[in-house]
């Protein structure tokens, strides 16, 4: 589990800033799904209906340098 401070949130349409001067941008997105009731053993067809939502939950960027440091 980790965290994501709301002042790193981006309202639907706003702007990313990247600082510059940058080597390189590494970037990743992860999506989300939402089970929206409980259930076991459900077939593969009838599985969106137990969808409550799908979404993009996270969207972060990383310089080379930052990213050569997590190594």
């Amino acid at each position: 589990m980790f965290l994501k401070p709301t002042s790193s949130y981006l309202e639907n349409g706003g702007t990313i800033e990247i600082p510059h001067p940058l080597d390189s941008l590494h970037h990743e997105v992860e999506l989300a799904v939402v089970i929206g009731q409980k259930a076991r053993d459900v077939p593969e067809r009838l599985a969106m209906n137990y969808i409550g939502g799908i979404f993009t939950s996270l969207l972060h960027f990383l310089t080379s340098n930052i990213k050569d440091m997590r190594s």
